[in-house]
């Protein structure tokens, strides 16, 4: 070492401007993280996870076997092409049926939900219809 030079002081002004760089980069990525949900390890986060169908049912069972997209929507807080989505991929005519009415609005009938006196009527047009 030279005589006159003291090396932590003399070699400062090159590593304050670091450490001040360092420490506002994890300053910024802090608050980044912070401003995200949390996702649980295999877990999606929360604006990208759907009803599940038991959340589905559940609907369907409170509005007496029958469900429109808007009321699929009141029930869960979902997005309005993902409930659209959901009930369409659900309608496979046995358990989840899609009925459109005279006014053009789409009903989602859920068969084995429905009220056994609606079922009565339902198998009765439909026997009537048959023959």
């Amino acid at each position: 070492m030279m005589p006159g030079m003291n090396l932590p002081t003399d070699y400062a002004w090159i590593f304050l401007p670091l450490v001040a760089y360092i420490a506002a980069r994890t300053v910024r990525r802090l608050r980044e993280r912070a401003s995200h949900p949390r996702v649980e390890p295999g877990g999606a986060p929360p604006e990208l996870t759907g009803p599940t169908h038991q959340d589905i049912f559940r609907a369907a069972r409170a509005h007496g076997g029958r469900l429109t997209v808007s009321e699929l929507i009141m029930e869960t807080g979902i997005a309005s092409k993902t409930a659209e989505d959901t009930l369409r991929g659900l309608a496979d005519g046995t358990r989840v049926r899609l009925e459109i009415d005279a006014d053009g609005v789409e009903w989602y009938e859920f068969p084995e939900l429905l009220p056994r006196i609606v079922k009565n009527d339902i198998l009765r047009k439909e026997t009537e219809d048959g023959n």
